[in-house]
């Protein structure tokens, strides 16, 4: 639901201002972090960490995150948070398997 609702949103938005995945809006950002932080506890250094790698992941775009954020539309605006999330609960969940 969220990824629709953002997905619809973030194209309305991008069409209008006409820039690519405007800063101020952040629906992406907040599903990324659900994602990130889906099967974490009350363990405030692991949802830090979650913090941390999700900025690092948003923000360096590792493929497929890079070849999908250069592409016009919300689908693409939510869909690299998207990304990033699964790599953040994929690392998350190697270190807390550790």
């Amino acid at each position: 639901g969220i990824f629709f609702l953002g997905m619809m949103l973030c194209d309305q938005v991008e069409r209008q201002e006409k820039i690519h995945d405007p800063r101020f809006v952040v629906i992406d950002e907040l599903l990324g972090m659900m994602i990130a932080t889906l099967f974490l506890g009350q363990v405030w250094t692991h949802w830090f960490l979650s913090l941390m790698l999700f900025g690092f992941f948003d923000a360096f775009k590792i493929w497929p995150a890079l070849v999908i954020d250069s592409q016009k539309g919300g689908w693409a605006i939510m869909l690299d948070d998207v990304v990033a999330g699964g790599y953040v609960l994929g690392v998350i969940s190697v270190f807390l398997s550790a």
